[in-house]
């Protein structure tokens, strides 16, 4: 009997993964429709934001009525590719004066709810730490809770993965969500970071729900009751706001309602929910639009948990109405409904159609999400932001050497001249140092992007879930093979168990072609990022480089020993920076005998390693630090023609 129940669960997990021919016409006649009218409609939505422009360059409008307008009409166009273009002059005004600096914040938000609806979830997480820098700068700050908040969002994107990624997230936030209740009621708490607080509680819900953690749920469930206590003890301004938090306590009771299997208290909890959200004026029409599609989802799942698929049926054509061509997701979840409706109904064949359709589109969104984490979003922006810095800098540099001259002709010895020289260069030394330290940080985390690369753990899970999951409905065919003597039937059941069989070869042939990719591409990486460290630390101009990296060497290099190594590189880097005067440097990456090693030479000055050695200089200390916690060796040989750093690590130690 629990043999049975796994082959029928997993039959019905497969039910929510897949897809297939009729709906990948009508995917490529609208791709087509959208191909022909695309011009036109690009020309449309400019046009609006143009006449917006000129209305406000007309003297129509003021500063704070133009910003306000623009946020209204950007929740139009968050999947736009040029939103943030339509932005260049909104973020010019917001800039312009110091009292428009809760705009600032605005428009990091519209940034990251724009990127959020097109799967750039590096570029999210960017604007979400670049609206919280600018909420640092009112006084008094209070945190607003956005990041963990997104996190929670992301990583839960899949109900199924990141459990432990989620918990941290959670129980890192949660004595701050315990005392929140006595701070609104001591304090003037922003109702932005109440909110975010009731929606972290409803995320975490649902996250130890799935693990039926009792005494999780109640902690959980206490806390939101306790926040909304003390926000209707307040008069809060923004009604909208407040309702909103009290329709998220509801989710949390209802999320608490299910696991105590209270079935009748759970639906009068759905039925609050949608009554809140459908007769509320003060919610904002977007985030209505949002809860109750939510809702709607939430019905058709207790339908489908009940066995009722024309209840279930009635809430997924409700949910239709409501989805737009703006709102976030790809079509696939009202697939994957149909799919397990018609599997209760028994009709498995229109089943198996659906969830081949949700397949297919799911495949786009997969790419999009890929192709965010390679091209590594949120490292370009920071780096974009950088190169801004940089040229504001020079200019300043600039100016500040016309000054200098000046001044040097007119009173200045040559000795006080000399003086502000080496200052200068000091401090140009140590702001590049500071600058590798960044970068080292930023290839770390691009390091630990790539180890867990999207591509590398799907071809897991297509090997390790959907393919067995596509042989257990294989076996379920052939046993009602077995029993059917009705010749239509049989030849029914024969063409889809031929198709299920042509899917599972084309999901291991898939699984083994991304994971190998993933791999791969996690070797190239550490090379990538040691040739940018070089690229910033040791200019062309300034240096001749031979960097020689065997790739295939660090294919059993656990990621911990990589982020070592690329540290050990970087105190290298720096020390020939300050100290060695070199024009000439070497780095070699190999292994040989079971033992991988690192070789970096300079030409420079060189120094007594004995003395340095004695004096516990701080920089050497920490090299052979990281390379004892790796159970390595380190030899260093110099002399004033130049130095030479060994490192040498067994290769049973890194994995």
């Amino acid at each position: 009997m629990k043999h049975s129940r796994q082959h029928h669960k997993s039959f019905f997990m497969f039910l929510s993964a897949a897809t297939y021919s009729p709906y990948l016409r009508i995917v490529c006649l609208f791709i087509l429709f959208t191909s022909l009218n695309y011009t036109g409609a690009a020309q449309t939505n400019q046009k609006d934001w143009t006449i917006l422009a000129q209305q406000y360059k007309q003297g129509k409008l003021s500063d704070t009525a133009y910003l306000n307008k623009v946020e209204a009409l950007s929740e139009s166009y968050l999947k736009d590719p040029d939103f943030k273009k339509y932005l260049l002059h909104y973020q010019k005004i917001a800039w312009s004066k110091k009292q428009y600096q809760p705009y600032r914040v605005k428009y990091y938000n519209m940034l990251t709810n724009h990127t959020s609806f097109t799967h750039q979830e590096g570029a999210s997480l960017y604007y979400v730490q670049k609206s919280e820098q600018e909420l640092q700068k009112t006084k008094p700050y209070f945190p607003s809770l956005n990041e963990p908040r997104f996190l929670l969002v992301v990583y839960g994107s899949n109900e199924r993965l990141n459990t432990d990624k989620r918990k941290a997230v959670f129980i890192n936030i949660l004595p701050f969500l315990q005392q929140l209740p006595q701070l609104i009621r001591h304090q003037e708490v922003p109702i932005n970071t109440s909110l975010n607080a009731m929606t972290i509680l409803n995320n975490a819900s649902r996250l130890y729900a799935r693990e039926q953690d009792s005494s999780m749920i109640r902690t959980i469930q206490d806390i939101s009751g306790k926040i909304y206590q003390q926000l209707s003890l307040k008069n809060i301004p923004d009604q909208g706001k407040l309702k909103q938090c009290l329709y998220l306590k509801y989710q949390v009771q209802y999320t608490a309602a299910l696991m105590r299997k209270d079935i009748a208290y759970a639906k009068r909890i759905l039925d609050s929910s949608r009554t809140l959200v459908r007769t509320s004026a003060e919610i904002r029409q977007m985030w209505a639009r949002s809860a109750e599609r939510a809702l709607l989802r939430k019905y058709i799942d207790f339908f489908i948990a009940q066995k009722q698929p024309d209840s279930s049926r009635n809430y997924m054509h409700l949910l239709a109405q409501k989805i737009n061509k703006n709102d976030p997701g790809d079509g696939t979840a009202q697939l994957r409904y149909s799919a397990t409706v018609n599997a209760l109904d028994h009709n498995y064949a229109q089943a198996y159609t659906d969830l081949l359709a949700a397949y297919e589109i799911n495949d786009s969104v997969i790419g999009l999400k890929m192709a965010d984490i390679n091209n590594n979003m949120y490292a370009r922006l920071i780096a974009e932001e950088q190169q801004d810095e940089v040229l504001r800098l020079k200019a300043q540099k600039q100016k500040r050497n016309i000054i200098v001259a000046i001044a040097t002709l007119l009173a200045l010895s040559s000795i006080v001249l000399l003086y502000l020289y080496m200052k200068r260069k000091d401090r140009h030394a140590r702001k590049k140092i500071d600058t590798l330290r960044q970068l080292t940080q930023i290839e770390i985390a691009e390091l630990e992007i790539r180890a867990n690369t999207i591509q590398k753990r799907l071809g897991m899970e297509l090997h390790d879930d959907l393919a067995s999951q596509l042989a257990s409905l294989g076996y379920f065919i052939e046993l009602q093979l077995m029993d059917k003597q009705d010749q239509e039937q049989r030849e029914c059941l024969e063409t889809i168990n031929l198709k299920v069989k042509n899917a599972y070869q084309n999901t291991r042939h898939k699984s083994h072609e991304w994971y190998t990719e993933g791999v791969k591409e996690e070797q190239d990486s550490f090379a990538e990022s040691v040739q940018k460290l070089a690229s910033y630390a040791l200019p062309e101009q300034q240096f001749e480089k031979t960097i020689d990296i065997d790739n295939p060497s660090l294919q059993k290099v656990s990621h911990r020993i990589k982020i070592e190594l690329l540290r050990i590189i970087q105190e290298a880097f720096i020390n020939i920076l300050k100290h060695s005067g070199a024009y000439k440097v070497q780095l070699f990456m190999y292994a040989d005998e079971g033992i991988l090693s690192l070789q970096i030479n300079d030409n420079g000055n060189g120094f007594d390693v004995s003395t340095q050695s004695r004096t516990k200089s701080l920089g050497l200390q920490s090299l052979r630090d990281r390379i004892q916690d790796m159970n390595g060796t380190m030899a260093i040989e110099s002399t004033q023609n130049g130095t030479a750093l060994s490192v040498e690590v067994p290769l049973s130690q890194v994995k």
